[in-house]
């Protein structure tokens, strides 16, 4: 299958086969700290500036989204659909349609790497 890579040179990488589809994506969002797919087939990626990208077959959808939470270090995808954003800043976000449902969540853990359902 087909694998996708986010790094520190602020791009996304495709991937088949241990070989590279293409060159690579750049994502205007510096260093990508994290990458999801979700349900309906969309790439987010999240990255050192404090933004979402939404993504398909390689190409963006729409700019930038801003987060407010500095770097965002996590991701998920709720079982009832919401993303969930966890950032720098030690809050979470929830999200729905590419737009922010109500304000930062504090979780006092410092940054969110990591988040699970």
């Amino acid at each position: 299958g087909e694998l996708i890579s986010g790094g520190d040179k602020g791009s996304l990488r495709r991937w088949r086969d241990g070989k590279a589809l293409g060159g690579p994506i750049a994502t205007d969002q510096g260093a990508v700290r994290s990458l999801i797919e979700l349900k309906n087939g969309e790439l987010i990626s999240g990255g050192d500036k404090g933004s979402l990208r939404r993504w398909r077959d390689g190409k963006a959808l729409g700019g930038p989204i801003a987060t407010g939470q500095g770097a965002v270090w996590s991701l998920i995808e709720l079982k009832n659909g919401e993303l969930i954003s966890g950032g720098s800043d030690g809050s979470l976000r929830r999200w729905g349609d590419g737009k922010a449902l109500g304000g930062p969540i504090a979780t006092d853990q410092g940054a969110v790497r990591s988040l699970i359902q």
